[in-house]
């Protein structure tokens, strides 16, 4: 079992002294990897990142915040490469821009993105121990743009989304597999949203390049209203396993009041029989009203995980 731990303090300014000590401290909680936003624009910090992961002893995940408005994230920018190619954005069935909720959302399959894309993560994966795509949006609709029409050989809107399904699939199985075939020892995977399709879940599972592939959710009452993962997991499970990947499980716990933490106690107790191959937590996350104690809660959790 491996125990990972979401972390966002990438979204603030980069102070080698910061993560040294928060990686430490996952250390010392039991963790044994973690990942952290990237955005658009510089990667010449990214290494610098998995380094100091490297020296407290922890796998290095980078995970792309945003990026053409694709990616969940921490923060919320919207994509500089959407606003500057205009030409390469997703459409609705009107011809309008597709906006999801950090904003405009790129088209996947137009060569602009392509040539802009692959690159970029091609630099981020090279930094890291591997990626992990978090939430990818859309992958349930369809893009209406002349280029997917064409490319699905339909403008029928069920075609239309199954096609870009197998886009946004292979989109992210092609980054993960580019950087396995350069370095055999890089692991990826991504971590879909519960409201995913079976059929999303499964065209993810089916790429080559992913390693593991789960989901996330709450277990507890926030603000955020979510289903909870011990409903939503047995689902996903069972299609990763089913392709033969490890299954991710993320526990999320932003936006929770302190009133919430006996429920999320009395959820955690049973965790382990969720049976994921790797367990995720957030690092201190936003929006909640007894960060310390909440994280206590988290550091016991991963304390019985690690029980025989």
């Amino acid at each position: 079992m491996e125990i990972n731990m979401m972390y966002y303090g990438c979204s603030s300014p980069y102070i080698p002294r910061n993560y040294r000590e928060h990686f430490k401290m996952m250390k010392e909680m039991g963790v044994d990897s973690v990942n952290f936003n990237f955005l658009e624009g510089s990667l010449n910090w990214l290494k610098s990142i998995s380094d100091i992961a490297h020296e407290s002893g922890l796998r290095a995940y980078g995970m792309p915040g945003r990026i053409a408005g694709l990616f969940a994230a921490g923060p919320r920018p919207c994509s500089v490469f959407t606003l500057e190619h205009p030409e390469a954005l997703m459409l609705d069935r009107h011809g309008k821009p597709v906006i999801g909720h950090s904003g405009l959302l790129a088209c996947v399959n137009n060569p602009v993105f392509k040539d802009w894309f692959y690159p970029f993560m091609a630099e981020a994966a090279d930094a890291c121990d591997g990626i992990l795509f978090d939430e990818p949006k859309s992958g349930d609709e369809a893009c209406y743009c002349g280029i997917c029409r064409k490319l699905a050989g339909s403008g029928n809107e069920d075609a239309l989304i199954d096609f870009h399904r197998r886009s946004m699939a292979e989109m992210m199985g092609k980054v993960a597999q580019s950087a396995k075939t350069k370095s055999p020892g890089k692991t990826s995977g991504v971590m879909l949203m519960p409201i995913s399709s079976l059929e999303f879940t499964a065209q993810c599972a089916a790429q080559e390049g992913f390693d593991f592939v789960g989901t996330d959710g709450p277990l507890c009452a926030q603000s955020v209203e979510k289903e909870y993962i011990s409903s939503s997991f047995p689902r996903f499970r069972e299609i990763v396993r089913g392709a033969g990947k490890r299954t991710i499980a993320l526990v999320e716990t932003f936006c929770v009041s302190q009133n919430a933490h006996k429920e999320l106690q009395q959820n955690l107790l049973p965790l382990s029989a969720l049976d994921a191959d790797i367990f995720s937590f957030n690092f201190y996350p936003h929006r909640v009203e007894a960060p310390d104690e909440l994280m206590d809660i988290v550091k016991k959790t991963i304390l019985s995980l690690r029980k025989p």
